[in-house]
């Protein structure tokens, strides 16, 4: 499969960073944000994966969904 690139925008990384910092966010919005992320740094699927603690296909899923919806397709 190729690899999907994720290029984030200056305030999508602001978002995404702020809701990986906050105290008040979900684990499962922080683990999206992480992934997003990660993957946008041009690590694996698997890597960030073993990084987050889910699996390469969720990781696959979440980027997918980023990609067509951007970050309100993280809710």
């Amino acid at each position: 499969m190729a690899k999907m690139e994720i290029v984030l925008e200056d305030q999508e990384n602001q978002e995404l960073h702020r809701r990986v910092r906050a105290s008040t966010v979900s684990v499962r919005d922080r683990q999206r944000a992480q992934i997003i992320l990660l993957s946008a740094q041009g690590q694996t699927q698997e890597a960030v994966g073993a990084a987050v603690g889910v699996t390469r296909v969720t990781v696959n899923h979440w980027c997918r969904r980023f990609a067509k919806q951007r970050l309100a397709g993280l809710s």
